[in-house]
């Protein structure tokens, strides 16, 4: 069989991981085998594992995906604009609420948490309880929302 030239392994690889985030965002975790991944990104199932030889591989190239949604939706500067930036994008974005329900199966709470303490600015002296008053904020609007598909877990 023929090399494929690095350009066409990297859309290749990129093809995975946009298919991997998709069905992440839409579907949950257990969406992700490799054969829905492949169904979804047109390749072959063994094509997923010459890029990827196991899923936590995987996983691991989504987490800058995850980032960039949260960072480009919210407001970092203080932590009272993160908590306004983060009600506004749970009120009104479905896919920023779908991201947030199913961000733990690219990292578990306390990496999460450490993750926004990490980019929230200003002067606050404990940035964390406006994070965890955003969480509160979000898996309130999910149970009103009724809606399991956009709704935190």
């Amino acid at each position: 069989m023929p090399r494929v030239s690095q350009e066409v392994a990297a859309q290749t690889r990129q093809k995975i991981i946009d298919a991997s985030f998709s069905l992440l965002v839409e579907y949950g975790n257990d969406a992700l085998t490799f054969t829905k991944i492949a169904q979804a990104a047109k390749i072959s199932r063994s094509g997923i594992n010459a890029h990827f030889k196991k899923k936590s591989e995987l996983l691991d190239a989504l987490k800058p995906m995850l980032k960039k949604v949260i960072t480009d939706k919210l407001d970092f500067t203080s932590g009272k604009k993160f908590f306004e930036s983060w009600k506004d994008a749970i009120d009104n974005d479905s896919y920023f609420r779908n991201v947030i329900a199913h961000a733990n199966a690219l990292c578990n709470e306390q990496e999460g948490v450490a993750g926004l303490i990490e980019l929230i600015g200003g002067d606050d002296e404990n940035p964390e309880d406006h994070i965890l008053m955003a969480i509160g904020y979000a898996v309130i609007h999910c149970a009103k929302s009724g809606n399991k598909s956009t709704c935190c877990k």
